[in-house]
């Protein structure tokens, strides 16, 4: 029978030219006779994906709307992806990317391995500063242990599976640029413009169906040391798709961030860690991730002036029993004794009852406050020490002391970023030579903002809660929280680079919102507080309209 799969005998051509065919080879005659190439006898093959839920569904693709999937091996409308290179590196999302030639499907994306593959390797170029995976060699020094959970873990884990979806495909959805015929007068209209908004909605559904099984998962009282790995970086991920469409959408409290969308996160991950001890945190992923993971449950802490449970001593000795601690742990050490601090502060600001107890008070903030500083102090020594060894030339250092590093003046600290590397021409699997230069000064600025936010709190605490009587002249020059907001701000903008990706991005909010707040207090108790009776208003306007121009850009998606 002509035309029909299994039952003709006839060549491929003949078939579809719905011709009798002589059955002769290696060509057929009839092809022969009408100057046609004669395709063969043999059939090409036709590969369907089958899984339990799609032959419930009849075929039809968890995520994709529409008609279930046929058998033809008509192939699936693709979509073409391109985004805006610049000649800057540092301004340029993954500088050796070139997405010219990506494509991902527009309909049943992730119904076929190799478009969900695409799909997710898009959100990880885009996520990274480089665009690839941080490498072994410098990765301690970022706070992103919980992608390579995320990498390995979610074709295991359902919440997490989903949680990576829905990132995938509201990054892939923001990465397409309509086409010239299909633009409308708002630039946006056409089939490309329905194939994003499709994306974005499915992405949402996928947001939901994460947050669903993440509350299954967290009724299940018996978990291994993976699950709750992954489930830590589930919340990563749903957190990160919170920002993102808030980014895009604007947030919904009349142009103010709801503390809910991570105050609920945040509490999760503290909740799975306290659960598991923390002797559970010794080696492994589990171990990594603990680290990295206290920098934002403190500052998430700081914000909502509670107590935090990981700065108590077991917590911050146990965990390092087998693994020596690095500078960046060193330094969160003294981060996660700031929500203690603020508490404290709080306690004798409201004493108002007990004159001795609020003395007491004082002096044991006092003690606390100024032990801070000493291990401050040696942190800051010790990167200075490497930045600028005695006898040599300085290493590659987001630390400048204006000349005043033999005195080290924490007021001075500047950040240098890097010059662009040239791109060199040497084929797709040789990296930028300025990349390694790009990881490392993205990891030192990200250490240098933690240094300025920790700064900026335990100064602050410290001026304010001196006595009225009390000199502030006689402090420290580095006591003045000033500068390490100036600083503070000035850094957060490189993150905001699209050379940073969406780590970057990731790790603005917090230093941000907590900047925000204390400068706002600042306003609030006098600026002699903070200044020594020294007329800075100037300056703390100026601070504040950078740090709106930094709000501002990171809702608009970090653009110049």
């Amino acid at each position: 029978m002509v035309g029909v799969p299994g039952r003709s005998k006839g060549c491929i051509t003949c078939r579809q030219r719905r011709k009798g065919c002589d059955l002769a080879k290696p060509t057929c005659d009839q092809c022969n006779r009408a100057g046609l190439t004669c395709a063969g006898y043999t059939t090409e093959r036709v590969f369907v994906i089958s899984t339990p839920m799609s032959r419930k569904a009849g075929y039809r693709a968890d995520l994709a709307p529409g008609p279930p999937a046929s058998r033809s091996r008509t192939p699936h409308p693709q979509a073409h992806i391109t985004l805006n290179n610049d000649s800057n590196a540092l301004n340029t999302p993954n500088p050796t990317y070139s997405p010219s030639t990506s494509y991902t499907t527009t309909h049943r994306l992730l119904s076929r391995p190799e478009e969900e593959h695409r799909c997710i390797d898009l959100f990880w170029e885009a996520y990274f500063p480089t665009g690839r995976p941080i490498p072994s060699s410098v990765v301690r020094s970022f706070t992103c242990a919980w992608t390579e959970t995320a990498r390995t873990l979610y074709r295991d884990n359902g919440c997490l599976k989903y949680a990576l979806w829905a990132n995938c495909l509201f990054v892939t959805a923001g990465l397409q640029k309509p086409r010239r015929r299909d633009r409308g007068e708002e630039g946006g209209g056409g089939r490309r413009g329905d194939e994003v908004e499709w994306m974005k909605r499915e992405a949402s559904k996928s947001y939901g169906r994460s947050l669903a099984d993440l509350r299954r998962s967290l009724m299940v009282t018996q978990q291994g040391p993976g699950r709750r790995d992954a489930l830590i970086a589930t919340m990563k991920l749903l957190s990160m798709f919170e920002a993102l469409t808030l980014a895009e959408n604007g947030p919904a409290n009349n142009g103010v961030d709801d503390p809910a969308d991570w105050q609920r996160h945040q509490a999760g991950e503290m909740a799975l860690f306290i659960a598991r001890t923390p002797t559970a945190h010794i080696t492994g992923e589990s171990h990594h991730i603990f680290a990295d993971e206290r920098v934002d449950m403190a500052m998430s802490a700081i914000l909502q002036r509670k107590r935090f449970v990981l700065g108590n001593p077991e917590w911050k000795s146990a965990p390092w029993q087998q693994i020596p601690k690095d500078l960046k742990d060193v330094l969160v050490d003294v981060l996660v004794d700031m929500p203690d601090l603020v508490v404290l502060y709080d306690t004798m600001v409201h004493c108002q009852d007990n004159p001795s107890h609020k003395e007491h008070l004082r002096a044991e903030l006092h003690a606390r406050c100024w032990e801070s500083d000493r291990h401050l102090e040696a942190w800051f020594a010790a990167v200075l020490a490497i930045a600028r060894p005695e006898g040599g030339e300085a290493h590659s250092c987001p630390v400048e002391a204006g000349g005043k590093a033999e005195q080290q003046e924490l007021s001075q600290v500047e950040t240098q970023p890097p010059e662009a590397a040239p791109q060199q021409e040497t084929g797709d699997d040789k990296q930028n030579p300025g990349q390694d230069h790009l990881i490392t000064y993205v990891a030192q600025v990200h250490g240098m903002i933690i240094y300025w936010t920790t700064a900026l709190v335990l100064y602050t605490i410290l001026r304010n809660s001196l006595p009225r009587h009390e000199p502030l002249a006689a402090l420290p020059p580095r006591t003045n929280p000033l500068p390490h907001a100036t600083h503070l701000v000035r850094s957060l903008t490189e993150l905001l680079k699209p050379s940073a990706g969406l780590y970057g991005r990731q790790n603005v909010v917090l230093p941000l919102e907590i900047t925000w707040r204390f400068v706002r207090d600042w306003r609030v108790t006098g600026l002699d507080a903070v200044n020594a009776g020294i007329d800075t208003e100037e300056e703390v306007r100026e601070l504040m309209e950078g740090m709106r121009n930094v709000r501002e850009r990171l809702r608009e998606g970090g653009r110049e």
